[in-house]
């Protein structure tokens, strides 16, 4: 009982309740190194499910309960890895991973940040210091790749160059997927 307690603890920390966001109701849980943010158990359930892990399913905790829980570890598992491999481990790492209902909604949401329109199925705001991506098109290298941006950001004082940051995130993917 206590284990599985520690074990909630360590991945995945509900927060209870509805919480205002885009003018919506979403819900928000807080992982070791996100807070995510989604509008259903529907849409959650949906990206845990597209996130198929690969060689990291050796990390995850066989003792997991919840889609939640499994989805909170696939997301600590993945920040870990992907500091690893770029060997940036930024104190205190933490973003938001905002599930988006499809990739119209992504688009939309760039548009809304930037007044520019493209054809991403997720990407990472610097100025948030956020990643936004929906199920529709989700995988583990789509994933790999926006915390590889969070990774990169999140360690150096000044951010490197878009194109380093763009090799960063791509290694990042490469290393964790092939």
């Amino acid at each position: 009982m206590i284990k599985k307690a520690i074990i909630i603890l360590l991945f995945c920390v509900p927060v209870f309740g509805l919480f205002p966001v885009a003018a919506s109701h979403a819900f928000q849980i807080e992982t070791r190194y996100a807070t995510i943010i989604y509008p259903s158990a529907e849409l959650l359930r949906k990206m845990n499910y597209n996130i198929y892990m690969n060689k990291l399913q050796y990390y995850i905790p066989g003792s997991l309960t919840t889609i939640e829980e499994e989805f909170c570890a696939k997301i600590d598992v993945i920040a870990e890895q992907v500091q690893s491999v770029l060997e940036m481990r930024p104190a205190d790492l933490h973003f938001t991973l905002n599930i988006l209902p499809d990739a119209e909604a992504v688009r939309d949401t760039y548009v809304a940040i930037y007044g520019e329109a493209v054809d991403y199925v997720a990407f990472y705001s610097q100025s948030r210091n956020a990643v936004y991506i929906s199920p529709d098109k989700t995988s583990l290298r789509i994933i790999a790749h926006e915390f590889g941006h969070a990774v990169v950001e999140n360690y150096f004082e000044v951010a490197p160059p878009v194109k380093v940051h763009e090799i960063l995130a791509q290694f990042a993917e490469r290393q964790l997927t092939n």
